[in-house]
């Protein structure tokens, strides 16, 4: 997954450190006048960080997992710069039944909530009579603290944890039942994007008062996925954003409308599913989503068109 990661991100950081589009004169690095401490959101109490350098945890109000458990995010707040890089973990998808329940190959991480403490112990290895715990900086490069690995590591960085088995895109409670009539039936919460529409609130009252900051929106496999879905949102949500980055790996949005594409079958069986259209309904030209869902990367290109917008795949 590093090595991977490395390969993948090193287009787009460049691109980072040179500065891309017409902008030539923003570079990387801290872009802000005053660091994120004290600066707050736009209006109201300016925000003050509780501490920097560390992972803290917070939980919009209203928002869940799957099963109905709260839902947290993190953020590790940095003291010499105003710009953000947030990371969308990937996780799977579910969309009925078996792919919800039983889990398997469709199935999606977390289905019984988040673990505590989720940014710091992130994995445990198992060493018998004692354990390695890995937080979230060591395993996804966008997030590490090294300068020698990331041109954001002195950024303030949001840690978006998966547990809603719809690629971030779902605004709807589903009943799902056993079709062998056996099992009890399974309420699952495809709540992914109402969460990420309660975390960007939260997100605008921390960081919203700094302009001229940039944000990097990153994300594998459904963490690419649901960056690509939740850009504009969080793009236009957060006050002061002077430039943006995406960085969707692995989890594209083909623009297929074929009979025959395996794209056009899954997006129109989420769509219903997740309610992915309430998300469609409040993007931008949306009557052109609705027909192709996989027009979204032309959409934000237009939306956007200084921001430095990729997708990457591997073989």
């Amino acid at each position: 997954m590093i090595t991977r990661w490395f390969v993948g991100c090193s287009l787009v950081l460049g691109l980072i450190a040179a500065g891309c589009g017409s902008d030539s004169g923003v570079t990387g690095g801290s872009g802000g006048s005053a660091g994120s401490g004290g600066t707050g959101g736009s209006g109201g109490a300016a925000f003050v960080p509780p501490e920097y350098g560390s992972w803290v945890k917070y939980e919009p109000e209203g928002a869940t997992c799957s099963d109905g458990s709260p839902y947290a995010f993190y953020v590790e707040f940095s003291e010499t710069s105003d710009n953000i890089v947030m990371y969308f973990m990937g996780g799977g998808g579910c969309w009925d039944y078996e792919s919800c329940v039983s889990g398997g190959a469709r199935g999606a991480t977390n289905p019984n909530g988040l673990p505590d403490d989720y940014a710091n112990v992130h994995i445990n290895f198992d060493l018998g009579e004692s354990s390695l715990p890995i937080n979230v900086n060591q395993v996804y490069p966008l997030l590490n603290d090294d300068p020698a690995v990331s041109p954001m590591a002195d950024w303030n960085k949001v840690f978006v944890p998966y547990c809603t088995g719809d690629v971030y895109a779902g605004s709807i409670t589903n009943n799902y039942e056993d079709p062998d009539g056996i099992e009890p039936d399974k309420v699952f919460a495809h709540v992914g994007h109402t969460n990420v529409v309660a975390m960007t609130e939260m997100l605008n009252d921390m960081f919203g008062a700094a302009p001229e900051k940039k944000l990097f929106v990153g994300g594998c496999s459904a963490g690419g996925a649901g960056a690509i879905v939740n850009y504009y949102f969080l793009r236009t949500g957060i006050d002061g954003v002077e430039r943006g980055y995406l960085l969707n790996d692995s989890g594209p949005l083909y623009p297929s409308q074929e009979p025959t594409s395996r794209s056009l079958f899954l997006h129109n069986e989420v769509r219903s599913v997740w309610d992915a259209d309430s998300l469609i309904a409040k993007a931008p030209d949306s009557e052109a989503l609705s027909d192709v869902f996989g027009a979204l990367s032309r959409v934000l290109s237009e939306q956007f068109p200084n921001d430095c917008l990729a997708s990457t795949f591997f073989r």
